[in-house]
């Protein structure tokens, strides 16, 4: 924690919904922290860890002071970072990004997976709180349920094409050993399943992650959807407010919510069905409106 202050100075990241500051302790405790030093100034830092049973590494929360950019510095970071795993297991590198022009060759990857990311940002006095009318409430999953999930190759099939549960960002394998870093304590994992698409094996046909943390907007709560069903979605949605009444520090607490749906989801579609909740769809949109998710072999 010696470096927190000089690594917090690095730059001021994604539009004031930078994670680092408030899980920072965390990350020192459960991943591979890294920074880079010039004439004794920490310019650069990244975090890095496996999933995958090991077989997967992802570094993410990088950053390089302004003044360093474009002077080749991310790539000598980078590279230095995948040496410490080269005597690892690690077979394969991945990475999202918002970023909607990546030089595929160059990060030698390829796209795996594209998600919307719709953004809203509120005070919680305005937000209007709707019940669920319908009689199916959301069910929330312990670890033995999403262990049936991912146990299951229709359920798999339907709500994860990809082969993979993306969760804040992090691309894990629908593999029962990263369920550990799925749900946590500070999360929750909610599924339905619509009665008339419900068939074939398939146990649930929407699944959604919720995860939140403090930063310098307020709270910001992420919600991962699994499943295109923008009805179900709203049941969901609505569980997932409560959740945000429940952390949100008075009425006048400021709080960014992104959604991150698949691409097939229209975005007017979403924006319809929360209608009645007053959401104000934010410009953060102007940057975030692609997750994308890319992966190749494992290289030093």
């Amino acid at each position: 924690m010696d470096d927190y202050h000089d690594v917090m100075a690095i730059a001021d990241v994604y539009n004031g919904r930078d994670h680092l500051p408030s899980m920072y302790e965390e990350l020192l405790a459960s991943e591979k922290s890294y920074v880079s030093v010039i004439d004794g100034e920490i310019v650069a830092y990244a975090t890095s860890g496996t999933v995958d049973s090991g077989q997967t590494l992802v570094i993410r929360a990088g950053r390089i002071k302004a003044k360093y950019r474009g002077q080749g510095l991310h790539g000598t970071f980078m590279k230095y970072i995948r040496k410490q795993f080269a005597a690892s297991r690690v077979k394969y590198e991945a990475f999202s990004t918002h970023i909607l022009t990546v030089d595929v060759k160059k990060n030698r990857a390829t796209e795996t997976c594209v998600k919307n990311v719709l953004c809203y940002r509120f005070k919680m006095k305005n937000l209007r709180c709707v019940s669920n009318t319908t009689n199916t409430e959301p069910k929330r999953l312990q670890t033995t349920d999403l262990e049936e999930v991912f146990s299951s190759k229709p359920t798999c099939g339907h709500i994860f094409p990809h082969g993979k549960m993306i969760v804040n960002w992090v691309p894990f394998r629908t593999w029962i050993s990263n369920i550990d870093r799925i749900i946590k304590p500070n999360t929750i994992t909610l599924a339905t399943s619509d009665a008339d698409r419900s068939q074939n094996g398939v146990i649930y046909t929407c699944l959604t992650h919720g995860s939140s943390f403090r930063c310098k907007i307020g709270l910001a709560y992420s919600v991962d959807v699994f499943g295109d069903d923008v009805i179900e979605m709203r049941k969901h949605i609505l569980e997932h407010m409560k959740c945000i009444q429940d952390q949100v520090q008075g009425e006048n607490d400021d709080v960014s919510l992104c959604l991150f749906t698949s691409s097939s989801v229209n975005r007017a579609d979403i924006d319809g069905v929360l209608a009645d909740t007053n959401l104000p769809r934010h410009n953060d949109n102007k940057m975030y409106q692609k997750m994308r998710v890319f992966e190749g072999p494992f290289k030093v």
